[in-house]
């Protein structure tokens, strides 16, 4: 009954003995003295030379009107007509009534201005025969001398012709009320918000709504203080609405299907921004709608405001603008990616890759222009 009992022991130690010789019949191998112990790794590689460069600076922007007015009432009444494109979105062109407001009481006042008008003349022609009356009676009297200015009736002629002059003026600012109960548009644009309705009464320098020209849209765009000396600024000078140049800038936006649009540096604004303490730019589009038909005929308001549409960035809309800096001449550009820690690559030689710290002049998201360490 106990054999068995000794029998898993002895079994177990035979085992054991049988691996312990193997391991030692067969020791692991070390690495002989001539095996290449060195790290081998796969690398890539590019030949670097100077060459010509054309800087891109990238800088981002909201778009903005160059022009946008707030429309005010110039005289009070009840708003009895609203042109349909006077509201949100729509495009109008130059001279085009948006609003109307009951000229009722305007017509009435051109009237008495007018009736006014003729008396004052009627009464510059009696002043003017009583004057040559008195000049008669003068010479009839045998008195010697210059007659005096009231023996003429000189300072009534003036009083009567002042009055005239009045009238005139009366009769000028109420053909202006007039003619200012039609709204006009000053410009062709666009209209940003409407304010007033159908039969709102209005009074003078109530505000109508709120327009921007589409002469010209503009985006404001900050500049890193290194990108400054590898872009034109320009002496302040105010460009040309239309250049002749190439556009210095390429504004993008991938909001609904992508769209890009020339642009030119007009101006460099006067002082650092204090938030950001960087300096500002401000790129032009040029793109007026106002002879968007340019075959001649008459468009319709759908038609315009399609192209318009199709024409223009939207206010407000955020776009990525690459302006046109500078070329230059024998430079030395290397891939972003290929400079470790902002301060230094790795050059290969013979075989062998050697750190080499260099500085960086100008980068941007993709490339970086070499000061010292690769000439």
């Amino acid at each position: 009954m106990s054999k068995p009992r000794f029998v898993i022991p002895l079994l177990i130690i035979a085992i054991l003995f049988v691996i312990a010789v193997l391991i030692i019949k067969n020791p692991p191998k070390q690495p002989s003295d001539d095996a290449d112990r060195r790290l081998q790794m796969a690398v890539n590689t590019m030949e670097v030379a100077p060459g010509d460069y054309q800087v891109v600076v990238e800088s981002y922007g909201r778009v903005e009107p160059v022009t946008r007015s707030f429309l005010a009432a110039q005289v009070s009444g009840q708003i009895i007509e609203v042109s349909a494109q006077f509201d949100n979105g729509r495009f109008f062109n130059q001279d085009d009534a948006l609003l109307r407001i009951d000229d009722r009481d305007y017509r009435a006042s051109v009237k008495v201005a007018e009736a006014t008008l003729l008396d004052a003349k009627r009464v510059l022609i009696e002043e003017q025969a009583r004057g040559k009356l008195a000049k008669d009676d003068w010479r009839r009297s045998g008195k010697s001398g210059a007659p005096d200015s009231l023996v003429l009736r000189e300072p009534q002629l003036l009083a009567v012709q002042a009055g005239l002059l009045s009238a005139e003026a009366s009769l000028d600012k109420a053909k202006l009320d007039l003619s200012r109960t039609v709204v006009r548009a000053p410009y062709s644009g666009y209209v940003l918000a409407r304010s007033v309705d159908l039969g709102q009464v209005v009074s003078v320098n109530e505000r109508l709504g709120e327009i921007y020209s589409s002469h010209a849209l503009q985006v404001r765009l900050p500049l890193r203080n290194r990108d400054l000396a590898y872009i034109n600024l320009g002496n302040g000078i105010a460009q040309s609405n239309k250049p002749s140049h190439d556009p210095d800038v390429r504004l993008r936006s991938s909001i609904g299907e992508f769209a890009d649009w020339p642009a030119y540096l007009t101006r460099t604004e006067a002082a650092i921004d204090d938030a950001s303490r960087q300096l500002h730019v401000v790129a032009e589009i040029n793109q007026d709608l106002s002879d968007a038909d340019q075959t001649g005929k008459a468009a319709t308001n759908v038609e315009v405001n399609a192209k318009a549409k199709q024409a223009l960035p939207r206010i407000g809309q955020y776009v990525t603008a690459h302006i046109l800096g500078k070329k230059l001449e024998q430079v030395i550009v290397v891939p972003l990616q290929s400079i470790y820690q902002g301060s230094f690559v790795y050059l290969v030689e013979d075989g062998h890759l050697y750190r080499r710290d260099i500085k960086v002049a100008w980068q941007n998201q993709q490339e970086a222009l070499i000061r010292e360490g690769l000439q």
